[in-house]
């Protein structure tokens, strides 16, 4: 190959190394600064000075946790948030002194231990801020190096989602220091038996019940808050009758369940377990569908847990 090729080529693909980081910008800047997970990071940034008790772990907070009922809250849970990324989150913000916190409120409830479906599309654009390479291969195993790539460049797989941005652009949801408001009501809901029944089946069917990756990651949590000297405030969260009972399915027995997480537990002072599962067997209103609040039953849930913990 003579040099007038090679020089050739090494334009080539200087202009196309940068049209490509051109439009990764363009897709950081529009698509991903839009998501939820984005735009609650942006109201936890104005925040944060203020924000001493923080709700985190995965859906049932974010939905089910509300922060207007509690002067100095934040919810920052996500979607599908597993216990490994709230470890690597709270650590990240402890470690580098973001916020004076004096309380944790996170979800324990049967699906908490669940075996972390790897499938499951994690943004790491965003998670990488916390978790780093040796915390994403501890995930993966070394065979994904495909997902750290897409850290870094999310644009990837993902040129269908910025055309459609870029056409028009989404509705956002609201949010309320960081809780994404939920107004649907279960209880006009027609087939809520089959309703019910798909949705075990979506969270259990296929899973390991308590999977030794997830309480490692739990007992980090408690371990981190120790060393810290916050409250750690752990919540077995409302959700439909027919739903839980329904979880026999799968879980045949709760006790033992719950047996092998107070051996993770052991005795700790500065833990407290709040069970409010049967709050709502009676009204159907106040779930956005079979495990998860609505606004009613969160700002109702909320407000009982400042009264539980005294909370002034």
């Amino acid at each position: 190959m003579n040099s007038e090729n090679i020089k050739k080529i090494v334009i080539f693909s200087t202009i196309f190394l940068g049209i490509f980081l051109l439009i990764n910008l363009l897709y950081l800047k529009t698509v991903v600064s839009g998501t939820i997970i984005y735009r609650i990071e942006d109201q936890f940034n104005n925040n944060k000075n203020t924000t001493k008790i923080l709700f985190m772990g995965d859906s049932h907070s974010k939905f089910g946790l509300s922060p207007e009922m509690i002067d100095e809250s934040f919810n920052y849970a996500s979607m599908g948030e597993a216990y490994f990324q709230t470890y690597y989150k709270l650590k990240y913000l402890l470690e580098n002194k973001i916020i004076n916190l004096q309380m944790v409120i996170l979800p324990i409830d049967l699906h908490s231990f669940r075996t972390t479906d790897r499938s499951v599309y994690i943004d790491w654009s965003y998670w990488k801020k916390f978790i780093n390479l040796r915390g994403i291969l501890s995930y993966y195993g070394t065979g994904r190096f495909g997902e750290i790539i897409k850290a870094y460049f999310p644009v990837i797989g993902n040129g269908r989602l910025l055309l459609n941005y870029l056409v028009k652009k989404p509705q956002l949801t609201t949010l309320d220091r960081g809780q994404e408001i939920r107004l649907d009501d279960f209880s006009l809901v027609n087939d809520r038996v089959k309703t019910v029944a798909d949705r075990i089946d979506y969270v259990f069917k296929d899973k390991q019940i308590f999977d030794s990756f997830s309480a490692e990651y739990f007992q980090k949590i408690i371990d981190l808050t120790d060393k810290y000297k916050i409250k750690l405030v752990l919540i077995k969260f409302p959700v439909v009758k027919d739903y839980y009972y329904g979880t026999h399915k799968y879980i045949e027995n709760f006790n033992n369940y719950y047996s092998d997480i107070n051996r993770l537990i052991g005795h700790r002072n500065n833990l407290e377990i709040l069970d409010y599962h049967d709050l709502f067997f009676n009204d159907l209103s106040y779930f956005g569908d079979t495990d998860h609040l609505n606004k009613k039953g969160a700002d109702y849930l909320t407000n009982k847990i400042k009264k539980d913990l005294k909370i002034q």
